[in-house]
């Protein structure tokens, strides 16, 4: 449920099937967008999910948690289907659109009805909302069965059209995640469209990065591919800081540029390559600075 749009009921259906034939498949999670803007879609997946031994969790702004008596209500209808897990996106961005307040109604609405629950809140450079100031707003300690935590913004998807300066701050954040990309074959996520990708979804959106669709190949086989691709091994085990690192390092100027650049160029280096990942460096001992990486 992407902000281009969202997968028709029987498709979102088909993904759960799908990943239910999968033995090492344990999760289902709802994304978007908001997957809250089509609750009937979610309610009725969630259900068909649970009945198929696999868990289910939903991403959400709580736009829909304007009372607390709402807010219980749509929680307790997912619950009821069957979700196991919750997590809130709540930072500067969200704050424009969704009072705080509808988060605090989310939170205890989420608590009374068991739910694992978590607080995402995405930060830059300047950010006036954090997972402290957050904790300290809704008076939260984490404790079992809630987490608040920060993760630094990335520029792909709709993040990808903001400006050269904000995309540099964020690359040079501390925060900032450099090493190897355990989702890459760990997680598949699945598009609006119904294309596969062997990730959380946080690679760039390009079609060249799908491995599948969900109405040809389905998941379990566009995975097995995935894990046959040299590129998607690679990114697992030491990152896409290292590969970009050594596929520029013969570059006037090595990783001033950014992924779509060098997109071809990983794959063009890879049959030269040998075991994959002998040629990356790792970020750590790489020769350019960070401010490169």
């Amino acid at each position: 449920m992407f902000h281009g749009g969202h997968l028709s009921a029987a498709d979102v259906h088909r993904c759960i099937r799908q990943a239910a034939q999968i033995p090492s498949m344990e999760i289902v999670h709802f994304v978007g967008g908001d997957p809250m803007l089509h609750a009937d879609i979610v309610a009725e997946a969630v259900a068909l999910a649970a009945s198929l031994g696999l868990r289910a969790g939903i991403t959400t702004s709580a736009f829909w948690a304007k009372s607390p008596e709402r807010a219980t209500a749509a929680v307790r209808r997912l619950r009821t289907a069957g979700l196991t897990e919750m997590t809130l996106s709540y930072d500067d961005p969200h704050a424009e659109f969704v009072p705080l307040n509808f988060i605090a109604n989310a939170v205890t609405a989420a608590r009374e009805c068991g739910l694992m629950l978590r607080i995402a809140v995405v930060v830059e450079a300047g950010s006036k909302i954090t997972a402290a100031s957050l904790r300290a707003d809704l008076g939260l300690q984490d404790e079992s069965g809630i987490n608040i935590y920060e993760t630094v913004a990335n520029s792909t998807g709709r993040g990808e059209g903001t400006d050269e300066k904000t995309q540099a701050g964020r690359v040079q954040h501390a925060s900032a995640y450099r090493g190897p990309c355990e989702s890459v074959l760990h997680t598949v996520s699945i598009d609006h469209e119904g294309g596969i990708r062997p990730c959380c979804g946080v690679l760039p959106h390009y079609d060249s990065l799908k491995v599948g669709h969900i109405a040809k190949e389905g998941i379990e086989a566009a995975m097995r591919a995935a894990a046959d691709d040299p590129l998607y091994r690679w990114i697992r085990l030491e990152g896409p800081i290292a590969i970009l690192a050594a596929v520029t390092a013969d570059d006037p100027v090595p990783m001033r540029a950014g992924f779509r650049r060098h997109l071809h160029r990983m794959r063009s280096h890879l049959p030269l390559a040998g075991p994959v990942g002998t040629r990356a460096r790792s970020c750590r001992n790489a020769s350019q600075p960070d401010r490169d990486l």
